[in-house]
């Protein structure tokens, strides 16, 4: 197994003094060590020379990509810091027992790797390949697969482990986290599932190390070093790469076989959200597996496309607290189809509301149906509910699509046309009435068809006397020139009303956003 520079200075650094400097690589490419003769003509990339100080020549060539083991002090290393990579052992040593410590660690890293292969090759245990690496990184190690199970652990008591309930299970046993623990994790790791580089992160008296896990360039799950025991060392991070590496290809290899039903019953739930026509099959199969009942459709968003969406996990623990439930990821949202009875508003909110905080989330709800086929429809309701939910009630989580279904209501009835081309001509003349009156007579006659025409009800909600608003309303009827006994007059008015006050909101919400640091 090749090694870095960084690798030979932390394991060097437990038993001897040592410096390092130079370029230094954070690559595993470093052959096993040679000593450095008269004969040398340069240091070759990714070749590891061991020398005592007073054989160092004074400018020999050297590629960035050579490292210097230097035996005490030279004049000359200045030279070589700024061409390669350097140790300097400050113990006055021979080559022979600097070259035998460093073929050690070298069989050290070379004896991991082989067990790591081993293990591969047989049954590609995730949990032995943990064992096998924890001579190497002396800390507990756990492993989470993209749904959040855990797939493998090493290194934790019972103790530790006392604020992560249920404990980790026995060696291949799987275990979630439940969604407050993961709220947890989630503020202690901030897993960001795109990268792919190590991640090292800290957060009050907790260290840890994750490298992310991919299956054919998606995300497959963690790799996770808690630093509880002893330091991080910056030769962790290659090394926990080519840990991460072969776990990818063990999970490749020996992952379980996905539930095909059920996956089938997806397939065509995004068959019909996408108003695609299902097969004769999937339509077969959707009658006799989908259950039968009341259900509704809930959609889950986020407010941007974020790397730190834990969506196959929330999908798994939605189906596991809905009984019944189909949920899946549509569109970079999150999709479900639940029993009615079991969706009602209290218990939805209940099991979300732990990781809201967390992952600032919204979510859509349509009204209740029987009919699966009419699934894109109440799909849509769901995008409504958090279109207009999140204009008019921005502070709020959870959407009904009730709630918003008269503004979605008039939003479609006006059209591509604005508002105002709608207005006749007598309520034309109130709106510009109200531009230079301190009384809005707008207000007023919203108010009054609001209340039913009451004139006792009005007067009350805009506090003032009856014979003001009689007075008031004398002048708002004459300008309007509407018959106001015509229920389909009134009808019109209050649509139209309805859709400026709309309009008004939606403005309102522009201008605070353009004012909202960038």
């Amino acid at each position: 197994m090749k090694l870095n520079l960084q690798i030979l200075y932390d394991n060097l650094s437990k038993s001897l003094s040592v410096s390092l400097s130079g370029i230094v690589k954070q690559e595993l490419f470093l052959e096993r060590p040679r000593f450095l003769t008269a004969s040398s003509k340069s240091l070759q990339s990714g070749c590891c020379y061991v020398v005592r100080a007073e054989k160092l020549p004074q400018r020999l060539p050297a590629n960035p990509g050579a490292a210097l083991v230097c035996i005490g002090n030279s004049p000359y290393l200045p030279y070589y810091r700024e061409h390669c990579g350097v140790i300097r052992i400050r113990e006055e040593l021979d080559c022979y027992s600097v070259f035998n410590i460093l073929t050690e660690i070298y069989d050290k890293f070379d004896s991991w790797d082989e067990g790591l292969n081993e293990i591969l090759n047989s049954a590609g245990s995730l949990q032995e390949m943990i064992d096998c690496s924890s001579s190497i990184f002396e800390n507990p190690l756990f492993v989470l697969d993209n749904s959040f199970h855990y797939l493998a652990h090493w290194g934790y008591l019972e103790s530790d482990m006392a604020c992560w309930e249920p404990p980790l299970g026995a060696a291949g046993e799987q275990k979630d986290l439940s969604l407050m623990n993961f709220g947890k994790f989630l503020e202690l790791h901030e897993l960001s599932t795109q990268t792919r580089e190590p991640m090292l992160l800290k957060l009050l008296d907790s260290t840890t190390l994750n490298v992310n896990l991919f299956e054919n360039g998606e995300y497959c799950g963690c790799l996770s070093i808690d630093y509880r025991r002893s330091p991080h060392l910056a030769s962790h991070d290659p090394l926990a790469s080519h840990l991460a590496r072969k776990l990818e290809l063990a999970l490749e290899r020996y992952a379980p076989a996905l539930d095909s039903g059920k996956n089938a019953i997806r397939q065509a739930l995004m068959d019909l959200l996408e108003g695609m026509q299902v097969d004769w099959s999937r339509r077969r199969l959707l009658d006799t597996s989908f259950p039968s009942g009341e259900h509704v459709c809930i959609q889950i968003r986020f407010p941007h496309q974020s790397s730190q969406l834990p969506v196959p996990y929330l999908c798994k623990m939605l189906e596991k607290d809905f009984a019944g439930s189909i949920v899946f990821a549509f569109g970079g949202h999150i999709v479900g189809f639940l029993e009615a009875p079991s969706a009602a508003g209290e218990h939805l909110q209940k099991t979300l509301t732990p990781l809201a905080g967390s992952l600032d989330f919204a979510v859509g709800i349509s009204s209740s149906f029987s009919d699966i086929y009419k699934a894109r429809l109440y799909y849509l309701q769901t995008c409504a509910a958090l279109e207009n939910g999140r204009l008019f009630s921005p502070g709020a989580r959870y959407y009904a699509f009730q709630d918003y279904a008269l503004a979605e209501l008039i939003q479609n009835a006006v059209g591509s046309l604005p508002t105002e081309m709608y207005y006749p001509e007598g309520l034309l003349r109130l709106f510009r009435h109200d531009q230079s009156s301190p009384v809005s007579y707008i207000e007023t006659l919203r108010t009054y068809l609001d209340k039913n025409m009451s004139i006792s009800r009005t007067a009350e909600s805009l506090y003032i006397n009856r014979s003001t608003l009689l007075e008031r309303l004398t002048r708002i009827k004459r300008d309007l020139d509407i018959d106001l006994g015509d229920a389909d007059q009134r009808l019109k008015l209050q649509l139209l009303l309805k859709a400026s006050w709309l309009n008004q909101q939606l403005q309102k919400r522009a201008e605070a956003a353009d004012r909202e640091p960038l």
